[in-house]
């Protein structure tokens, strides 16, 4: 994988094992990206043809049958695939097409062997542009002025199905403090929500020592202008200041869109 968590060469997507079978959601979204990476490095079609796949004993329904049409090699690459790493599990059709990913356009014979067409969408491709595993992402802040940013990007984070969590996503409770650095700890991603008041907290100091080993992003509110304090440790300096840190350059609609953005590009999303 690259540095940047997106696709790297034409195997690794396939060698990747999906998600658990309890996460069905997800279990679409990647089967969806697999058939996106899999029709760009030219293992399949992006048509396929799918038909119903019973149980020869009972002759219940019990999946479906995928076939990718064109070359024979698609199709039996695309068999392959999913034998190897869905054991024929794969979600159906019609939530890949529920969901955008898939356009039905047409069907042959009648049921229970009817055979439907589907085309893969310009939305499975977009999938390609975002990490193979959405990055967790820690968000520190001090809640007296950054509620309603912090919640803002939390938002739009978990929307693009990025497990984010805040100091609010951990019971309260004893004990309480080693969970939050457990949790910090845990996430590839820690991003900090700077203003004066973050950088006198004690529990935001805390949260930025325990991220040393992480991917820090800060993020200053607009209009803040850093300046060392006596008691400010260098370290802390050289965090507010990096490389990574982004600006919010003005109170606007705009301009925390651009923020939003920029810290999507950050944790691999195109």
């Amino acid at each position: 994988m690259s540095s940047d968590n997106r696709i790297s060469d034409e195997e690794d997507l396939l060698k990747i094992d999906p998600p658990s079978s309890e996460n069905h959601e997800e279990r679409i979204h990647f089967l969806a990206k697999v058939l996106a990476h899999g029709t760009l490095t030219d293992q399949w079609s992006p048509k396929f043809g799918i038909t119903p796949r019973e149980d020869p004993e009972n002759r219940q329904f019990v999946g479906e049958n995928w076939g990718s049409l064109g070359h024979t090699n698609y199709s039996k690459r695309l068999h392959q695939y999913l034998k190897t790493k869905w054991e024929f599990l794969q979600p159906q059709a019609s939530f890949l097409e529920s969901l955008g990913y898939l356009q039905r356009i047409g069907t042959q014979g009648a049921f229970p062997h009817e055979r439907t067409f589907y085309i893969l969408t310009s939305q499975a491709y977009d999938l390609l542009q975002q990490p193979v595993i959405p990055p967790k992402v820690f968000i520190s802040y001090c809640h007296e002025t950054s509620s309603a940013f912090a919640m803002m990007i939390e938002y739009r984070l978990q929307v693009k199905q990025i497990p984010v969590f805040i100091d609010r996503s951990i019971p309260k409770g004893d004990p309480w403090h080693e969970r939050l650095k457990n949790t910090v700890q845990s996430c590839p991603f820690f991003v900090c929500l700077i203003t004066k008041e973050a950088l006198e907290s004690k529990y935001v100091r805390s949260e930025i020592q325990w991220a040393e080993k992480q991917r820090r992003i800060p993020i200053w509110h607009p209009g803040f202008k850093y300046c060392k304090e006596p008691e400010h440790p260098d370290w802390l300096q050289e965090f507010v200041e990096s490389k990574q840190a982004i600006r919010v350059l003005e109170e606007s609609a705009e301009s925390y869109h651009d923020v939003v953005e920029k810290l999507l590009n950050e944790l691999g999303f195109a």
